[in-house]
């Protein structure tokens, strides 16, 4: 009779320890499966290889070269435009008929009133289009980098200069590129220096470089410090600011870049 008790308590001891083998091995495949279901949900990191990045690179380039000769035409255009313009009607021309002269004066300095007035508006809606777009991307760059005011757009004295500026402000991250040669000042003042073809070149490469990362944190840098008092009020005013209308803004920027080249 004992020997039928012991038996049975052998059996359910070991029904007992097979059900919790069975168990802990279903939990170590949920477990598994639960990884390789984070695994996959995790966003891979954007990478690129050197070949990729060589390519970005001179696709930037390409695309500042045809900037440049687009840029070189309308140039070309507009000084053989006015230099039309600038060969009024001569009197010998008429044969002695005043009244054609005259007409001809007319039309003359018309056309040329018209055309300035065309290319000072041209060059106004240039240059707010391209403010207003660069304006945005650094709402969004404020984000990620909470002293991006007071690094990039309140130092004076950054080693940037306008075909940079330029540059940045065509740039699909130029903020971030921007933050990243203010963050880097030797690098700005090397590239500052060199000629405009191997600045683009230097540039690009950087900027292909921030467009491979994947998407920066919030930075923890502290939020900039308001100045207190009239001093820092007035030093401010002066800086462009998100709240200046589109000729203000360019104003400001004009002369903060003067004073930095100083």
């Amino acid at each position: 009779m004992s020997t039928e008790v012991t038996q049975a308590e052998g059996q359910e001891t070991a029904l007992a320890g097979a059900a919790s083998e069975v168990q802990n091995a279903q939990a170590a495949t949920a477990a598994a499966g639960e990884v390789e279901q984070q695994q996959e949900e995790a966003p891979k990191e954007k990478t690129f290889t050197q070949a990729e990045l060589d390519a970005l690179i001179q696709k930037r380039l390409a695309k500042e070269r045809a900037r440049t000769i687009s840029q070189m035409r309308r140039e070309q255009e507009e000084q053989a435009r006015a230099q039309r313009l600038k060969n009024e009607p001569r009197r010998e021309a008429f044969n002695g008929d005043d009244e054609a002269f005259v007409q001809a004066q007319i039309r003359h300095q018309a056309e040329k009133l018209a055309q300035e007035q065309l290319t000072e508006r041209q060059q106004r809606e240039a240059m707010e289009r391209r403010n207003e777009s660069f304006m945005e991307k650094v709402e969004s760059a404020k984000e990620r980098f909470p002293d991006f005011e007071t690094v990039v757009m309140q130092d004076h004295s950054l080693p940037i200069n306008e075909a940079m500026v330029e540059f940045i402000q065509e740039s699909d991250v130029g903020p971030d590129l921007a933050y990243h040669l203010a963050k880097n000042r030797a690098q700005a003042e090397q590239i500052s220096r060199m000629s405009p073809i191997s600045a683009a070149r230097a540039l690009a490469k950087i900027e292909s470089e921030i467009a491979a990362r994947p998407k920066a944190e919030k930075s923890n840098a502290p939020p900039p410090i308001n100045p207190v008092g009239q001093r820092g009020r007035s030093a401010s005013s002066n800086l462009p600011s998100d709240s200046d209308d589109m000729d203000t803004w360019a104003r400001k920027e004009r002369e903060r870049l003067k004073q930095r080249s100083r």
